[in-house]
């Protein structure tokens, strides 16, 4: 298929145009600018942010588009002002690509588009969805708006709602990397109490699950994650075991940030059983690539 991919030069989206480009699609990546990573993908410059942006002549012949675009700059964008831009583009993107022929829309969600359960995992169409944060409430509009434009259109939707992500080019203040980081530089690792659990799942993998879901067909709302829950400390305490120094991992010297959520992890089924997707990372693995990562770079 012709595919357009938003946002195919960062975090996540490097690695599902290298998934997409595997399995033999013609690939057009919507960058801000020239560069690119990917020597067999098609790129077109453009700001889709921009009002000039000229969606209509960018959006011609595509048979399906991937939007994983958005603000992510680290702790800013939860409640960045920006949200409220990248929504209002995204639906007339969306629009836009439907109106021109277009068939089936995949985009990135988030976990933080649910009311997260005291226990347990979020789970597709039983967890309550009522974001709090400016991110989430801007991404849980943008879905209602795509089921509604596809429903219009007769067209194919899917929205993947990421959970937390480690890889290569992670911003250097994250959990993993922040500890990674200090374990080389010989300094305490210091973190908060840890007792929150997570679902993480390494990049690579997201990025081979949204290639997944345009070959599956799927529609409608998935969880992308691997389903284990894991508490930040033990994340900490693997990261020190793997680079041999457990005694720099320091537990409890931060303080928690005021209102996270103690559970907050997915329910990976549907995306085994419907999807026929399962994630290559182990923990161990996605933590070992991420330390080799930051290794090759403090040489």
């Amino acid at each position: 298929m012709k595919v357009l991919v938003t946002g195919g030069t960062g975090f996540i989206g490097r690695h599902c145009v290298t998934e997409l480009l595997r399995l033999g699609h013609d690939v057009t990546i919507l960058s801000r600018s020239k560069t690119t990573i990917h020597a067999g993908a098609n790129i077109v410059v453009g700001d889709m942010t921009d009002p000039a942006f000229p969606a209509e002549a960018i959006c011609c012949g595509y048979d399906a588009l991937i939007h994983l675009a958005w603000e992510t700059r680290h702790g800013y964008f939860w409640t960045a002002p920006e949200n409220e831009v990248w929504l209002a583009a995204s639906k007339q993107l969306f629009a836009t690509f439907l109106e021109k022929g277009g068939n089936h829309i995949i985009a990135a969600g988030t976990c933080v588009e649910y009311t997260p359960p005291q226990e347990g995992p979020c789970i597709v169409g039983e967890t309550r969805l009522a974001p709090t944060l400016p991110y989430g409430v801007a991404k849980h509009n943008l879905r209602l708006a795509l089921e509604k434009l596809a429903t219009e259109h007769q067209a194919n939707w899917t929205w993947g709602r990421v959970f937390l992500a480690t890889g290569p080019d992670e911003p250097e203040n994250r959990l993993v990397p922040s500890i990674v980081r200090s374990i080389l530089q010989g300094q305490p690792a210091k973190t908060s109490s840890g007792i929150q659990v997570r679902d993480i799942m390494h990049t690579s993998d997201y990025g081979k699950a949204f290639a997944h879901l345009l070959t599956s067909r799927f529609k409608g709302e998935i969880n992308l994650c691997r389903g284990v829950p894991v508490r930040l400390a033990d994340i900490s305490r693997a990261i020190g075991k793997l680079m041999k120094r457990p005694d720099l991992i320091e537990i409890g010297e931060l303080e928690d940030r005021p209102g996270e959520p103690p559970n907050l992890w997915g329910d990976a089924r549907p995306l085994k059983v419907k999807t026929g997707f399962e994630p290559v990372f182990e923990l161990d693995e996605m933590l070992q690539d991420a330390i080799d990562w930051w290794r090759e770079r403090q040489s």
